[in-house]
């Protein structure tokens, strides 16, 4: 079966369900979230946070200096001790007036594992969101980065467990917000109208549990004591538990790179980080077909 980014690639390839980001947004785009990242830097500052760009802006700050050119989104990362304090600084409402927070609670569902912040008077919808509650401004992704249990039989059960829970946890996210478009999108191919149908299938099956509930048991499942050994991962990223599990050295001491006109964190050996993301060729430019697309509908600044 093909990679979720392969066939998510031919979906955008054949869809005419998208909205088509001009140049012009996307440097509009761009310039939203780095005034998102200056403010949540100044106050993870302001209290002793270390954010750390992740995935692809990585990639942008060290093969363009920069954001990847076409690339539209902006990924932190942050130990679990600083994004539970960052969390409970975004509760207690720091800077509620420019933005809004989501993250999984027991109290409030979100389409996310992980902590999402969008920046209000702005719109950036995708598919998915078309038939929930979220908000749908333009956003900043927050991942935790966790420790990883020194028992391996804990280890080897969360590696194989976790990705499990989190597959059934989004399966009932689509059967819950499911929607005309985006179903057309899934069924452009063989191969998406056949994942379509499977997530449907399993999110009816889970329709008896909450998505809140299971959302937040996930969250608190992927913590482990701190220092209990010298690996860490991101269990809520694309890579999941097993596939993002690194030495600590390999993100910490973070460091500072140039990203566009500021200054950011990265991680302390950004080789080894992308290396174990894109391979050994990530200064290689992928061609068009390659290249990652969101799924947007509505774009608004």
């Amino acid at each position: 079966m093909k990679s979720d980014k392969i066939m998510m690639n031919e979906l955008v390839a054949k869809s005419n369900l998208l909205h088509e980001v001009t140049e012009e947004e996307c440097e509009q785009l761009k310039a939203v979230l780095l005034g998102m990242y200056e403010d949540i830097n100044t106050l993870c500052q302001e209290h002793g946070i270390t954010p750390i760009l992740g995935g692809g802006n990585v990639l942008g700050a060290v093969r363009h200096g920069g954001f990847i050119p076409w690339d539209d989104d902006l990924d932190l990362m942050m130990l679990r001790d600083d994004y539970e304090r960052f969390k409970q600084l975004c509760v207690k409402g720091e800077f509620a007036e420019k933005y809004e927070v989501t993250f999984p609670d027991k109290y409030r569902d979100t389409k996310n594992l992980f902590l999402k912040v969008y920046k209000r008077g702005t719109v950036c919808e995708e598919l998915l969101d078309l038939k929930n509650s979220s908000p749908k401004g333009i956003f900043v992704d927050v991942f935790p980065i966790d420790y990883v249990s020194k028992n391996t039989t804990v280890r080897w059960l969360k590696g194989l467990f976790l990705p499990v829970l989190m597959f059934l946890c989004n399966s009932l996210l689509i059967y819950k917000v499911d929607n005309e478009r985006y179903r057309q999108f899934m069924c452009a191919t063989k191969d998406g109208r056949y994942r379509y149908r499977l997530r449907k299938i399993v999110g009816w099956s889970m329709s008896v549990f909450s998505h809140r509930w299971l959302s937040y048991c996930i969250d608190r499942l992927c913590q482990s004591e701190r220092n209990e050994c010298n690996l860490v991962t991101i269990p809520t990223g694309r890579r999941r538990y097993n596939g993002a599990m690194s030495p600590y050295d390999v993100f910490f001491p973070a460091r500072k790179m140039k990203f566009c006109s500021m200054d950011a964190f990265v991680p302390n050996d950004t080789h080894r980080f992308l290396v174990s993301y894109y391979g050994e060729n990530y200064m290689e430019v992928p061609p068009v077909e390659k290249r990652e697309r969101h799924l947007v509908v509505h774009l608004k600044f």
